[in-house]
Parts: C-alpha cells; sequence; structure tokens
C-alpha cells in the first residue's frame, strides 16, 4: 500500500502486525474495518454527482462513527502479545517516535521495501541503504558520516539488517559488518 501522511484511517480485514499497517499509527490515525466506512457513507448521506466542494464541509461536520465499534479482528498468526487493542488505538504519543533517528538498512542491493520505508519517515525519522556488496571499508566509512543535529538533539544511527537475507547474500560475513557497527 502506498501510505500518504494524510491519510487518517487505514481500512483492513485484519491486524496482521505487518508494516503496511504501522504508519498511520505512527500519524495519530486509526486502523478500521470495512463497515466503519459503510457506516461512514450511511452518514454522510453523498449523494454520487456532489461537488468535492460540497462533500469536504460535510465530512468535517459529521460526526464519525466510534473505531472501537469498527476495529478488525486479529489476524491468527498474530503473535499473543500484539493482540491487544490498545497497541492498535491512535496514540498522539507516537507522533515523531522516530524523531532524531536515523535509520541505516543494511541490506544486498539498495532496494528495501516501500513498507519500511514509510514507517521511517511516517514516525519522523530519516533513512538510508547500504549495499552489503560494498564491501566493509565503505561500511566503516558510512559509519562515520556525520548525520548532524536537530534542534540540538544528537542524531541516533538504528542500524537495520535482515539476518537471513543477508547470510543467503553473503554467507557469514555480514557478521563483520555488524562488529564495525560495535566499534
Amino acid at each position: 500500500m502506498e501510505y500518504h501522511p494524510s491519510i487518517t484511517h487505514q481500512v483492513v480485514d485484519q491486524i496482521t502486525g505487518e508494516p503496511d499497517q504501522l504508519p498511520v499509527l505512527l500519524r495519530g490515525g486509526s486502523i478500521v474495518n470495512k463497515q466503519w466506512c459503510q457506516e461512514l457513507a450511511d452518514r454522510l448521506h453523498l449523494p454520487a454527482n456532489m461537488p468535492d466542494s460540497d462533500r469536504q464541509n460535510l465530512e468535517d461536520s459529521c460526526l464519525q462513527p466510534s473505531i472501537d465499534d469498527y476495529f478488525p479482528v486479529f489476524a491468527p498468526n498474530l503473535k499473543r502479545p500484539f493482540q491487544q487493542a490498545t497497541l492498535w488505538a491512535p496514540n498522539q504519543n507516537r507522533l515523531k517516535l522516530f524523531k532524531a533517528r536515523h535509520f541505516l538498512f543494511l541490506v544486498e542491493g539498495e532496494m528495501i521495501s516501500t513498507a519500511w520505508i514509510n514507517v521511517v519517515l511516517a514516525g519522523g525519522g530519516t533513512y538510508e541503504t547500504f549495499d552489503i556488496h560494498q564491501g566493509t571499508s565503505k561500511w566503516v566509512h558510512q559509519l562515520t558520516l556525520p548525520r548532524g543535529k536537530v534542534a540540538d538533539e544528537v542524531i541516533a544511527l538504528v542500524l537495520i539488517a535482515n539476518e537471513e537475507a543477508l547470510d543467503a547474500a553473503v554467507g557469514h560475513r555480514w557478521k563483520d559488518f555488524t562488529r564495525e557497527a560495535e566499534r
């Protein structure tokens, strides 16, 4: 799913815990089921040919359905500790959760999932990728690059890697990268 910062509600059948469900929560939004949309449409009584300008005024004045009444079910494979509605409810404390954090993804190739990019950006963080095939000397240089400051806050560097994917790509040599990062 392509995420946009103005999304206030994400419609899903189940809470899966997948990264595509996290950005809306990091921006203070809600996750709801399809019945919530139907209830909202019923409350708005919108004719199909209504101009967008009139539609916006109606949406602003409409009482939205309670998200608690239209909360999606948990996916059966979601681990029990994450099957708590409060974890998935809107929470303003999540806004800018990743502020002053720079995520460095250690990957094979230069691609990472758009879902993870959306998570980092929705939480107010920044990111970059590093291709493991560039070698440890470039990795060491990458780790020493200044990340700057945000309003006099030091930027924390957060390293992310998928052990299985990197092991398949370069064998146990990927552990050299983690050793260098720990120095």
